[in-house]
């Protein structure tokens, strides 16, 4: 593999249960005013999070879940391709979230956007409706309970998704030849 993310739709069918988070990974700085504090987002997803979504009976998944990806973007890009629904945590500042964020949006996708505090959401995405969370067990406690209420009004809502290229991979196009040079 050359290394380069090469975006294109699965031939697959969205996967309804799936839930893709684009979040970010272990113990993160969060800024606050003049404070500095750290949370582990990992062991809020693995703990928490993801625990409650089996339960209900959903299939929660990050980019660093599957096995043997060759490059973390193209393992990213097709779990937001299959989801039904993708959840975006804007708390820490990280590049990949925004980037599957971005990716998100630009198929459609059902979104829910976390944040910390609204101001985390960059500028140009402010008009999203967060859930504003506090990491303390009562504030993550609430953050699973919205969760779970947001992701079943979502899974009612239609699927309204782009197509960058046609799921079906056999779709033919005619073209007329108009010049030919030597």
């Amino acid at each position: 593999m050359s290394g380069l993310l090469r975006p294109t739709r699965s031939s697959e069918p969205v996967d309804e249960s799936l839930i893709f988070f684009a979040l970010p990974y272990g113990v993160n700085p969060l800024h606050r005013g003049n404070q500095a504090v750290s949370h582990n987002f990992t062991d809020l997803y693995e703990y928490q999070i993801k625990r409650s979504l089996l339960s209900a009976g959903l299939r929660p998944q990050r980019a660093d879940e599957r096995p043997g990806a060759e490059l973390v973007y193209t393992v990213a890009w097709e779990g937001i391709d299959r989801a039904g629904i993708v959840v975006v945590d804007f708390s820490a500042a990280s590049e990949s979230v925004a980037l599957e964020a971005g990716w998100a949006m630009c198929l459609y996708k059902r979104m829910i956007v976390l944040a910390q505090d609204e101001d985390d959401i960059p500028t140009n995405l402010r008009g999203l409706r967060p859930i504003v969370y506090d990491f303390t067990p009562k504030g993550t406690g609430d953050l699973v309970e919205h969760l779970l209420a947001e992701i079943d009004r979502l899974r009612k809502q239609p699927l309204r998704e782009m197509e960058l290229t046609p799921r079906n991979p056999l779709t033919s196009t005619v073209a007329r030849v108009e010049a030919v040079f030597e």
